[in-house]
């Protein structure tokens, strides 16, 4: 099993939120590529998982606000438009990361949208891209 650090580096804002609740290894550590680790294109059709389901705001920004039902995600009330997704369990943490086909748009995407939701160990839930990470909470 191999470390993808660059995520920390690439992401000081996801470092600074994620290293102080512990679980940057649980986001950082991948399998190494297989034929079976391929993405699926279907993906985007299968709900997210249900942990993720529902209306969230920031922990210290509550007009910050996120609503995932299904396989939709809405972000500031703006769809977040991807073409597949990817679920990581390891080490007590669920990490979805966002994808996009086409090669070309990949670097548009990841600044203009977040990438990923993660759900660490204790519960918490966090979104974020290569800006910046959200920490979230259930919306009343």
């Amino acid at each position: 099993m191999r470390l993808k650090f660059s995520l920390l580096k690439r992401r000081p804002l996801l470092r600074s939120t994620i290293l102080g609740i512990g679980v940057a290894m649980g986001i950082c550590r991948v399998s190494p590529a297989s034929a079976s680790d391929k993405i699926d294109d279907k993906a985007k059709i299968n709900d997210l998982p249900a942990e993720m389901q529902g209306s969230w705001i920031g922990v210290d920004d509550d007009s910050y606000t996120v609503s995932i039902q299904g396989s939709r995600i809405e972000v500031m009330g703006t769809s977040v438009v991807y073409d597949s997704w990817r679920l990581i369990r390891e080490d007590g943490a669920m990490t979805v990361e966002l994808h996009v086909n086409n090669p070309a748009e990949e670097d548009d995407f990841q600044r203009r949208n977040i990438t990923g939701l993660v759900i660490s160990p204790e519960g918490e839930f966090f979104v974020y891209n290569v800006k910046y990470s959200m920490a979230l909470r259930r919306q009343d």
